[in-house]
């Protein structure tokens, strides 16, 4: 598969296996052909059952075959070669686009490509198919009962949930088919499955990365993101997204901040003990932590108490309308009805949630400043497929998974999922890194660093 491909690249500053395929196709390491043939075979597999919506050989062929010429010639690209995997929100001309949905209304022929998929092709990345997701987007878990449920890449147990919205595009990296993949991010999307696949998701600062020609749940909130290995290859992704120099020489946080809130309550066993364990591994590589509640998160955890949450709201009032169309019986029940929730939040209580929203971000600026916090990703692991059959079960878990990353989302702030090991039967745990909004290259160096420090943690 494409992982064994990537383990010679090493990890340049900044920039993670990626950046140096190029050196390695030069050395007769590594070809384009022939790891997009290892990427198809293994996406034909067992293990990646749900993994892809939609995947064409023949066009991923043709592009990796149009890389090693350039490569060939000395005309190499950023990303010649590199297949990247693309959650099925994403326009690309003449490809069909589901949002994850068998309703009519939610599939779309592109007509104008993305411009983050744009980007990326010029650069030379292969598009590696359209993977699974939530209907809608609109899901913590990964159940997708019309195209199925990609399979967590770490059970070695029973089949356990990949994580949603973007479980395909997760699953597809942690089993080393492609080396990255985008997905989208409102409530948790992206960080979510990275935790529970034990890889690395980032969800920038909202408006970083363009969102033109991307499926929206609900704008004021949606990013798009990045799930990779390592946080060097997002920080190399994110580089060239931005057209932005190599890591090195961004501000350092002041210090580790891990908030006293509701992000530490109820933690599964395994995710306390990891994260005990990443907090003693990054202290004593001289990273200075405090304990301390934040105001901010708990004016934002009051407001969606009194109010509910303003994603629902907001993808109501922009999706509502297929509740009442002829096809809503095609919609995922589970979807169905968190959509249907938002319906009960008043304008007035939108609006005093988008108030309580405004305050709560600059409070954070005056609270936090220039240090970053650290918590749990997920308060669980990931639970078993088995389970999550009962709506009500369903509706509980899913409010849970999506507890700690929606505050970081409602607050704007840029953040990370790094793994931090598993436990028996492969439960993986990740630990999110935030920074204010705008920090994102500090961050992620910040994040570059820790991955460091985190290989030393204890087993």
């Amino acid at each position: 598969m494409f992982q064994a491909a990537f383990r010679t690249a090493g990890t340049e500053s900044g920039g993670g296996g990626m950046s140096s395929l190029p050196l390695q196709f030069d050395a007769g390491l590594w070809d384009p052909v022939t790891a997009v043939e290892a990427a198809l075979d293994g996406a034909g597999g067992d293990r990646a059952r749900h993994v892809f919506i939609a995947l064409d050989a023949d066009d991923v062929r043709r592009s990796a075959e149009a890389s090693r010429n350039r490569l060939r010639r000395g005309e190499a690209r950023p990303l010649d070669g590199v297949a990247i995997a693309w959650k099925d929100v994403f326009a690309r001309i003449g490809d069909v686009s589901t949002a994850g949905s068998r309703m009519p209304a939610l599939r779309t022929v592109g007509h104008r490509t993305a411009p983050i998929v744009h980007r990326m092709e010029e650069l030379g990345a292969v598009f590696f198919g359209r993977t699974n997701l939530s209907e809608m987007a609109l899901g913590g878990l990964g159940l997708n009962p019309h195209y199925g449920a990609p399979v967590n890449a770490l059970s070695l147990d029973r089949d356990r949930a990949p994580g949603g919205s973007s479980s395909g595009s997760a699953v597809a990296v942690a089993l080393g088919l492609v080396p990255a993949a985008f997905g989208t991010d409102t409530s948790g999307s992206i960080r979510v499955p990275a935790a529970f696949n034990g890889i690395t998701g980032f969800r920038p600062s909202q408006g970083r990365y363009p969102e033109a020609g991307v499926f929206a749940l609900a704008p004021d909130l949606d990013t798009v993101g990045i799930l990779a290995r390592g946080a060097g290859d997002v920080a190399f992704l994110d580089g060239l997204i931005c057209r932005e120099p190599a890591l090195g020489g961004y501000p350092k946080p002041s210090g580790l901040v891990v908030p006293e809130t509701i992000v530490l309550d109820g933690l599964d066993p395994i995710v306390a003990d990891r994260f005990d364990r990443a907090l003693s591994a990054l202290s004593s590589q001289g990273v200075r932590i405090t304990h301390r509640p934040l105001q901010s998160f708990d004016m934002l955890h009051s407001a969606m108490e009194r109010h509910g949450a303003p994603v629902v709201a907001e993808a109501y009032r922009r999706h509502g309308g297929l509740l009442r169309g002829p096809d809503v019986g095609l919609m995922d029940p589970n979807v169905r009805r968190r959509l249907s929730a938002g319906a009960e939040i008043s304008d007035r209580s939108l609006d005093e949630l988008g108030l309580a929203l405004r305050q709560a971000r600059r409070c954070l600026q005056r609270e936090l400043g220039t240090e970053a916090l650290a918590f749990p990703t997920v308060p669980i692991v990931a639970p078993m497929l088995a389970d999550l059959v009962d709506p009500d079960s369903v509706a509980r878990l899913n409010a849970l998974v999506l507890r700690n990353t929606m505050l970081g989302s409602l607050l704007d702030m840029p953040s990370v999922s790094l793994p931090i090991g598993t436990g028996p039967g492969g439960l993986a745990a990740g630990l999110q890194l935030s920074m204010t909004r705008g920090r994102d290259r500090a961050l992620l160096e910040f994040a570059r660093d820790a991955e460091r420090s985190l290989a030393l943690m204890t087993p």
